[in-house]
């Protein structure tokens, strides 16, 4: 009996091992790469007029994003750009980007930009999405949607981002 109940338990054992050790290599076959997407993208931005608030340089604008993502997809921003400065000095911006990529490449993010609306401090919100484009020599994303800064006095701006990261 001892013999018999040894030799169960380490068929099941085996059993077991041999489990685990297929799911990992289905997993590892289904893994998205996510670590690829960590780093500094560089691009270009742009904020065109929509509303009524102010005016706007329309011309394209350097910037850089920090991006690190979890292995679920979920990642995070640091946005940095080079203001009008003479000694032309990477600054983070004022906003926090959260947001996730998904399996087939799909990128959903919410920028919240914290804004000074004329002596009143106000935080907004932004939803953008896009679609990861991959060449042999880069990854690359552009986004595009509508920024209320200051609903009040009708700040709405159209931002645009043209974004690569080198493979």
């Amino acid at each position: 009996m001892q013999l018999r109940t040894t030799l169960s338990f380490f068929t099941v054992l085996m059993a077991l091992f041999l489990f685990a050790a297929c799911n990992k290599d289905d997993d590892a076959e289904d893994a998205i790469p996510f670590a690829e997407l960590n780093g500094t993208w560089i691009g270009e931005t742009r904020i065109l007029q929509a509303g009524g608030c102010g005016s706007t340089d329309p011309s394209w604008n350097d910037v850089e994003l920090d991006i690190t993502v979890s292995i679920d997809g979920t990642f995070l921003v640091v946005e940095e750009r080079q203001f009008d400065t003479s000694d032309n000095t990477w600054y983070p911006s004022n906003s926090e980007w959260r947001g996730v990529i998904q399996a087939n490449d799909s990128i959903f993010v919410t920028k919240t930009l914290l804004i000074d609306c004329f002596g009143v401090d106000n935080t907004e919100n932004t939803d953008y999405k896009s679609k990861l484009m991959r060449t042999s020599n880069s990854l690359n994303f552009n986004i595009n949607a509508i920024e209320v800064f200051c609903p009040d006095q009708n700040c709405v701006f159209d931002r645009d981002y043209r974004m690569s990261k080198a493979n």
